[in-house]
């Protein structure tokens, strides 16, 4: 019996984490396994292609919002090819709706839904001792006699007692990886993916002290904490940060999602002596209107929120990603205007904007029809309108959130100069150039970073032309000269110059 289990890398952590705890708890069957993911890039027909000619018995595809559709694809031509093979699928995008996805995709034989590793475990042993009780395996979902079984969740695994996910996997120099610390959540948003059994699972600190060790040692680049708020507990997470800090190398680095609300005075004072470059932190403020907050069940104190936020961007040690989400309950474009000002001013070292997602599973996609949400039908489910933004609202934003991906780094003096100049917000400047991508038509010029070096000199070049206040127009360009220094070589200034600066 040989068995593939597979994914395609969409630069998603998780669904690498996921597929490896799913390797160990089955790598000493006695079967054939191999164990491949597909980068992004590679084309379907090339995935086929390897999947036909390794002769499976077993496919395994795990799954999530950014890559679910290519992968029904894969499994639709294979099955067509090897009717007889057995295709697997799990992960968090099936889990829920399952029985729908069943009669959408036919050439799926078996979901594996929830915490998948004990329900794969069972899956494999019924196939291995050929009892094929699929009634008796919680979690799984299966076909038989023409016929979706759907059966209940399993319950929440220890999570204590599962192997170290890289058991079975070299660490190698520079390797970005994932680690996961907990399982559940501490709260039920509304717009995450949460299982009907959402308890707080944590490993023990010295476990994880442990493991980190291992990374730091085996020379890893990068550790990416998948954990959804990983200091819950400002104690804990006090603790491990320490013991990071205290057997740094000098190169690693460290990613968590942080809770703002909880990073209190004594985690801030330890933050401050950790090397630049060793921490990074995504902060999901979302939003600072409560009646939001409160709508999609996140219970934070904005105002300590922003404050502590605040307070870790001032001691500068760490970087900081903020996020904030457009397309939230009651939440008009003037009050999203007014929550991004407030974002912008902490000063993060970048500031994400997303379009809400109203994904399988979530609460707020139960209750779509509660706030008038129209959301795309196709991965990943974002917002098209509700009751309180139009289309051409999301779509405004949605071109702001792409304008601050490519000018946030090496623009940042000529923006605060257009500000001071121009006498905006942040969001009204960031819309007004927005504005000027529309009505020039622009959007389809813009396809390297130089090109927004060009627009912002085109855009500046307009509205102080409008003025009347010209004079501004070759300090602007110094000012853009300048910024260019920062992220750029002469050669690629000089290269830059001889291109011009017309879009």
């Amino acid at each position: 019996m040989r068995l593939l289990l597979t994914t395609l890398d969409c630069g998603c952590i998780k669904t690498d984490l996921a597929l490896k705890y799913l390797y160990n708890v089955i790598a000493d069957a006695p079967i054939d396994i191999d164990f491949r993911e597909f980068d992004e890039s590679i084309s379907d027909q090339s995935i086929y292609n390897d999947i036909i000619l390794g002769k499976y018995n077993i496919i395994y595809f795990h799954n999530n919002v950014m890559n679910k559709e290519r992968l029904e694809f894969i499994a639709d031509n294979v099955k067509k090819s090897m009717p007889t093979s057995v295709i697997v699928t799990g992960g968090i995008e099936t889990t829920f709706d399952t029985k729908d996805f069943l009669q959408q995709n036919p050439s799926i034989d078996f979901v594996i839904r929830g915490e998948g590793e004990l329900v794969f475990y069972n899956f494999i042993k019924s196939l291995i001792q050929y009892d094929f009780d699929f009634a008796s395996i919680a979690g799984l979902a299966y076909r038989e006699d023409g016929r979706i079984y759907v059966n209940p969740l399993e319950a929440s695994i220890r999570f204590e007692d599962l192997p170290f996910p890289y058991e079975k996997f070299e660490v190698k120099q520079g390797d970005i990886v994932g680690y996961e610390s907990m399982r559940g959540a501490i709260d039920r948003c509304a717009y995450s993916q949460n299982l009907p059994d959402i308890r707080l699972r944590t490993l023990p600190v010295d476990r994880i002290c442990s493991e980190i060790k291992y990374f730091i040692l085996r020379g890893a680049g990068e550790v990416h904490f998948t954990d959804r708020y990983f200091n819950y507990n400002p104690q804990k997470a006090y603790k491990i940060w320490e013991y990071i800090i205290n057997n740094d190398n000098g190169q690693i680095k460290f990613y968590f999602d942080v809770d703002g609300d909880l990073l209190d005075e004594e985690s801030c004072e330890l933050l401050k002596k950790a090397r630049k470059g060793l921490f990074e932190f995504n902060i999901d403020i979302e939003s600072t209107n409560p009646e939001v907050l409160d709508a999609v069940g996140r219970k934070a104190n904005i105002y300590q929120s922003l404050y502590n936020v605040s307070k870790l961007i001032t001691e500068g040690s760490v970087f900081i990603n903020v996020n904030i989400k457009a397309g939230l309950p009651y939440e008009t474009p003037k009050l999203f205007a007014r929550a991004f000002d407030k974002v912008y001013g902490l000063g993060a070292d970048r500031i994400n904007i997303e379009i809400l997602r109203l994904k399988t599973g979530s609460l707020i996609r139960e209750n779509a029809s509660k706030y008038g949400y129209e959301f795309s039908k196709n991965p990943p489910y974002e917002v098209l309108k509700n009751d309180y933004m139009k289309p051409t609202d999301i779509i405004k934003i949605r071109m702001i959130s792409e304008l601050l991906d490519n000018i946030q780094i090496g623009f940042e003096d000529t923006i605060e100069k257009l500000r001071s100049d121009l006498h905006m917000k942040p969001y009204h400047l960031f819309t007004s150039i927005v504005e000027h991508i529309i009505s020039g038509n622009l959007k389809d010029k813009l396809n390297t970073n130089d090109d927004y070096y060009r627009l912002i000199n085109a855009y500046a070049l307009n509205v102080y032309d409008a003025s009347g206040d010209t004079i501004q127009i070759p300090v602007l360009k110094q000012v853009i000269k300048s910024d260019m220094k920062k992220v750029m070589s002469e050669d690629e200034i000089l290269s830059f110059e001889e291109k011009g600066w017309e879009l």
